[in-house]
């Protein structure tokens, strides 16, 4: 496996390119907000925003945007 720094990079990359479809961006803020919560309690008790409810919000809005062509 690649270490974390490259896989970090490239994901960057393709977010930037446009190539990670909004779905799967909400699908990965879900993954980030349950990762923060159980392996990272020192960081997400200082969140000022739940993530889950974030990718909540934008898959409503892909759904939205879907329904609206």
């Amino acid at each position: 496996m690649k270490e974390i720094t490259h896989l970090i990079a490239e994901f960057k990359e393709a977010v930037t390119r446009g190539l990670v479809p909004p779905l799967e961006m909400s699908l990965i803020i879900s993954k980030m907000d349950r990762s923060l919560k159980n392996d990272f309690d020192e960081v997400f008790t200082h969140m000022s925003m739940d993530l889950e409810d974030a990718a909540c919000d934008i898959y409503i809005a892909i759904k939205n945007s879907r329904e609206s062509e």
